[in-house]
């Protein structure tokens, strides 16, 4: 009889505690009014400043924004590969920014519309060791039209490994560079979708 009483609340309990373990924490964003109108098409990623003191911070990272714009189908992604040469031939340090000379230059010579830049102001671990470590990224991002110079889009976004947990650690993300990933991924589903059409 206790059973008959115990059993449904124990089970609203756990889809309760599930439901809000999933809840997402979205990016805080700036995006443009008639982003959707402005023929942004192509989309180059700057490799993100390292604001962290690990070393593959900003690889990762720019790995994870380059495969989450890819991922979205509403942009054409330049290859990262040419990115890197038009600012290697260049001498242009990415950490230190860029100007609209710069953003002209890109347009020119990649065809590009809008650069996205970043920053990682967090990465690694926030506590524990081995399986109980958990993971921590915080970036910042800016998308630029290479036309005009104008900011298209902003986010800052910060989260930790066990945000994603439902119950019992079931979701947990336990990497730096899986965290990176689908933080790309909630970053770029703020922009507007279809873009590129």
């Amino acid at each position: 009889m206790i059973f008959d009483v115990l059993v449904p609340k124990v089970g609203v309990v756990c889809a309760l505690l599930m439901f809000l373990g999933g809840c997402a924490v979205h990016p805080e964003t700036y995006l443009r009014e008639g982003l959707e109108n402005r023929g942004i098409v192509v989309v180059a990623v700057f490799p993100f400043d390292n604001g962290t003191a690990f070393a593959d911070a900003s690889p990762v990272v720019t790995a994870a924004f380059v495969s989450g714009l890819m991922a979205c189908g509403g942009y054409e992604v330049e290859h990262y590969g040419n990115v890197k040469t038009f600012l290697l031939d260049r001498r242009i340090l990415a950490r230190k920014g860029t100007d609209m000379e710069t953003l002209v230059r890109m347009r020119r010579s990649l065809g590009v519309d809008a650069v996205l830049f970043g920053r990682v102001e967090d990465y690694g671990d926030a506590g524990g060791v081995g399986w109980d470590a958990v993971p921590t990224v915080a970036v910042s991002v800016r998308l630029v039209d290479a036309r005009t110079g104008e900011i298209l889009f902003m986010a800052q976004h910060q989260r930790h490994g066990d945000d994603y947990a439902v119950a019992l650690d079931i979701g947990r993300v336990r990497t730096s560079g899986e965290l990176a990933r689908r933080m790309a991924t909630e970053v770029v589903a703020q922009l507007p979708h279809g873009v590129a059409q």
